[in-house]
């Protein structure tokens, strides 16, 4: 992720980034400590709105109708 960023936007000094609890769901610069602060909150939106899109593995949807047979078959 450092060395695309350094690519995309001509980055002349070491970045680093951080992960912390900011209080709010966010991520930025801080062009004084020369880090990306990546919020703890920010991350939680992230994994419930992946988790929403996620299958449920205790009831799985149903397969469409003639998923997993053989073309060939006649079943």
């Amino acid at each position: 992720v450092a060395a695309n960023l350094r690519k995309s936007y001509n980055i002349r000094r070491p970045v680093r980034f951080n992960a912390k609890r900011c209080g709010e769901a966010n991520a930025f610069y801080d062009p004084d400590t020369t880090e990306i602060i990546f919020c703890y909150e920010l991350m939680k939106d992230f994994m419930e709105l992946y988790a929403a899109e996620l299958p449920d593995p205790v009831n799985p949807a149903p397969r469409p109708s003639g998923a997993g047979k053989d073309k060939g078959s006649s079943n």
